[in-house]
């Protein structure tokens, strides 16, 4: 019988994976069912980001988040569409209520945010899935993590 595994366990495993994508997609559906922590330093080759599953007033209501609270990229992948790819992916995996990009502190990112209409409640800005992005929801198996 295989032991039982801890959340850090799981965590290492998921930092594992060979793209911040499989990470992000992998570390979404462990936290929904509580195999990870809530928040985790995701990485991998010059990128960084810290991502926290919370609940949030957006729009007038309470409502589940994935937020992106920091995110690194080295300065020679800057400008070359990474970030927008990653976006892409992250709010059509995101199981929960919106996407949140937390603190945009560097100006470039806080007007494309502007450019694309994303609203801001202050603290950063945000993306609401719609009832019918709700439909399409993918499953992730986190057993092929290993877990």
């Amino acid at each position: 019988m295989k032991p039982e595994l801890s959340k850090l366990d799981r965590e290492a495993a998921i930092l594992r994976l060979p793209s911040l994508e499989a990470q992000v997609v992998v570390w979404m559906e462990a936290a929904d069912n509580n195999l990870v922590r809530h928040n985790l330093h995701l990485h991998r080759r010059g990128f960084k980001v810290y991502v926290r599953r919370s609940h949030r007033k957006l729009d007038g209501r309470w409502v589940e988040t994935l937020d992106i609270a920091s995110i690194s990229i080295l300065e020679k992948e800057r400008g070359r569409g990474w970030f927008r790819n990653f976006r892409r992916i992250v709010e059509t995996v995101n199981p929960w209520d919106a996407t949140y990009y937390e603190a945009v502190l560097n100006p470039r990112l806080d007007a494309y945010f502007r450019k694309e209409g994303l609203p801001s409640d202050g603290g950063g800005f945000y993306v609401m899935r719609s009832s019918a992005s709700k439909l399409v929801q993918p499953n992730f198996d986190c057993g092929a993590v290993q877990f």
